[in-house]
């Protein structure tokens, strides 16, 4: 049979047009799909919000951080690495200064509901300062870890030993500022008396390694030894069954 030039072109149209059906078909599934799996508002603002802090700590870490101690994060059964806080009150002092007692220390991002709620944000509300206006109902102040675990035979504040709260991240990513300090402690009702200093590094100490220790606790003995690391996601100690039975026995 002789195929024309005519027939040649017409199948090649009818084809074309079949594609062109297909085409056309699969963009609208496509469309479908896309508009069904859209994210709520409310989660891709939050997406946005972690990509935007992400991209301030990689700055940071891009350029360096020369405020760093020489040795961070610090390491296991040697001595906390020493630098310059302020207090809530407005005062300097070194790390190195608090030695002689057992000290419970806190990375604190502003912004993070564990951070609030480790502070004791279950009993006075979210702070009014925080990004994040979620209430995590997980996390606990230490002295109610260290009550529970212990069935209330060892109950905090207590002479012996000090709870130290470092705000290294304040509004929107920043660093701690002195006025973070202070009005962290008062939203969260926390009084110096009572054993527990809320401070900022006196040099922005923002950092990957930094941001890795926010939640969570560590806990030096009274040489400013790090004796157990239960901070950041992944702690390296479990803190009920590792940080809190040794805090009686640092005491003694």
């Amino acid at each position: 049979m002789e195929v024309t030039r005519a027939g040649i072109d017409k199948t090649l149209s009818v084809m074309i047009r079949g594609l062109f059906g297909c085409l056309m078909v699969l963009m609208f599934f496509a469309f479908v799909s896309i508009e069904a799996n859209k994210k709520p508002d409310e989660e891709i603002a939050q997406i946005l919000e972690e990509q935007r802090k992400m991209r301030i700590i990689l700055a940071t870490v891009s350029k360096g951080n020369e405020n760093l101690p020489e040795v961070w994060p610090a390491k296991m059964n040697v001595a906390y690495p020493d630098f310059e806080l302020f207090d809530q009150k407005g005062e300097k002092f070194l790390l190195s200064s608090l030695e002689g007692r057992v000290i419970i220390l806190e990375y604190i991002d502003i912004s993070s509901p564990v951070s609030q709620a480790q502070s004791g944000s279950a009993a006075v509300g979210v702070y009014f300062g925080a990004k994040s206006q979620e209430l995590n109902k997980e996390a606990q102040p230490f002295s109610n870890v260290i009550k529970k675990v212990t069935n209330g035979a060892f109950m905090l504040p207590n002479d012996n030993i000090l709870e130290l709260k470092i705000i290294v991240y304040g509004a929107d990513g920043a660093p701690g500022s002195r006025d973070d300090a202070e009005q962290w402690a008062q939203h969260f009702k926390i009084a110096e008396s009572e054993n527990v200093i809320v401070a900022v590094p006196a040099l922005d100490m923002r950092s990957e390694e930094s941001q890795s220790l926010v939640r969570g606790f560590q806990l030096l003995d009274k040489n400013l030894i790090l004796r157990v690391d239960s901070s950041g996601v992944m702690p390296k100690h479990n803190l009920e069954m590792t940080l809190v039975p040794l805090v009686p026995k640092l005491i003694n």
